[in-house]
């Protein structure tokens, strides 16, 4: 059953949204008002009242939805009766400049175009942020994560889900234990990125750097404008410079095999090891394997 409510508000509102099992879409509206649209879904199941459809009907005529000055508060139906009768689902258009916080169980989220600081929260859903213009927080227990064109800075939390970023204007910080990270990048930005046995995928880092994971494979491209320090346990590294780079290398594997592509590096280069500058010199570059291959590019 949908409903829709409008609520006038100022140009930098507020918007917390919190759903149980319910979708989120947040998307660039008029200027002044936030405008609610929600459906409320009959759950099937041996655990929904008898009374299911009148519930629906009653959270649909009076939705829980608070408004506080130009801050805006949308939620899931309070009673466990009506919890366990429905889901509620939310899309919202808001003004370009709109804080948005949203929390989910296992719903789906979606929030596109704003320009005001974004934190996302699931425990199993997806997630999707794109044409941001500020900063961004996301976290999830094993949602996959993409992101496309963030402006800001991204910071993302996860147990067990991929991370997806393209096009980001800014710095990227990401933990995972076991989700695959891949990112593009068009803007300058400090790289954070930690894994425990996935692979770092990264194209277009422009400053520092600190790739680190146990097992994964690592391959990263870029400009250090800033130190780089990559670490893995037993995976291989791929590292690859701009023509214009300028750099120190302090390359060393354990036990693999230290490789150096190009005639730029100006030092020294054994099987396990390599160093020396790049271009007269620069940011240090420090890679290290306790057991995997290196492969440093040199245009």
């Amino acid at each position: 059953m949908a409903f829709e409510r409008s609520y006038t508000v100022g140009a930098t509102p507020t918007l917390d949204v919190s759903t149980i099992r319910g979708k989120i879409d947040v998307s660039v509206g008029t200027a002044d008002r936030i405008v609610v649209r929600g459906t409320a879904t009959v759950r099937l199941g041996l655990s929904s009242p008898t009374e299911a459809y009148e519930l629906v009907k009653r959270v649909a005529a009076n939705p829980p939805i608070e408004q506080e000055d130009s801050a805006l508060r949308l939620r899931p139906p309070p009673a466990p009766e009506e919890q366990r009768a429905m889901t509620v689902a939310y899309a919202v258009s808001v003004p370009r400049g709109t804080v948005v916080r949203t929390n989910s169980d296992s719903g789906e989220t979606t929030i596109a175009g704003v320009s005001g600081k974004v934190s996302v929260r699931t425990e199993s859903a997806s997630i999707l942020v794109r044409d941001l213009s500020g900063d961004a927080d996301v976290t999830t227990q094993s949602g996959s994560v993409d992101a496309d064109s963030v402006g800001g800075n991204l910071d993302v939390t996860t147990q067990s889900s991929r991370v997806s970023v393209r096009n980001l204007g800014a710095g990227l910080r990401v933990r995972t234990q076991s989700g695959a990270v891949e990112g593009t990048f068009r803007g300058q930005g400090n790289v954070d990125v930690g894994t425990g046995s996935s692979a770092i995928d990264l194209v277009g880092v422009n400053g520092g750097l600190t790739a680190t994971s146990n097992s994964g494979r690592i391959r990263v491209s870029g400009l250090p404008t800033a130190p780089w320090q990559v670490t893995s346990g037993s995976g291989s590294f791929e590292l690859d410079f701009d023509s214009n780079a300028k750099l120190t290398l302090d390359a060393r594997s354990g036990s693999g095999s230290v490789r150096v592509d190009g005639s730029a590096l100006q030092g020294s280069t054994t099987k396990g090891a390599a160093s020396g500058t790049v271009g007269g010199g620069g940011p240090l570059v420090k890679a290290n394997s306790r057991s995997g291959s290196i492969r440093v590019g040199l245009r």
